[in-house]
């Protein structure tokens, strides 16, 4: 009798022993993968970062193509203003002057 309630022990000791090294075993796994979560966190904040940066900078750049094109614009409208007026104080004898 002594015997078998010695096995029964040894056997409830074993199953105790297993579920412990499940438990353990689970628990680092979930240690590992909240770390993996975490970097992977990490990483996807450091990369909308530099999405981010990088779309201010386009704006930034078409910010200034935009006013580089106004100022070309306002060039050009002097510039035909300009001429439109000279054409018009030398009228249709302009050109013959020049020859």
């Amino acid at each position: 009798m002594v015997a078998w309630a010695l096995l029964l022990a040894f056997v409830a000791l074993c199953v105790a022993g297993w579920a412990l090294l499940v438990a353990i075993s689970a628990r680092l796994d979930t240690v590992r993968l909240e770390r993996t979560i975490a970097q992977m966190l990490d990483v996807m904040t450091v990369e909308d970062q530099a999405r981010t940066a990088a779309l201010v900078e386009r704006t930034n750049e078409l910010q200034a193509a935009r006013a580089r094109l106004e100022q070309l614009r306002h060039k050009y409208e002097t510039t035909l203003k300009l001429y439109q007026d000279s054409i018009a104080i030398d009228g249709p004898l302009g050109s013959k002057r020049v020859q």
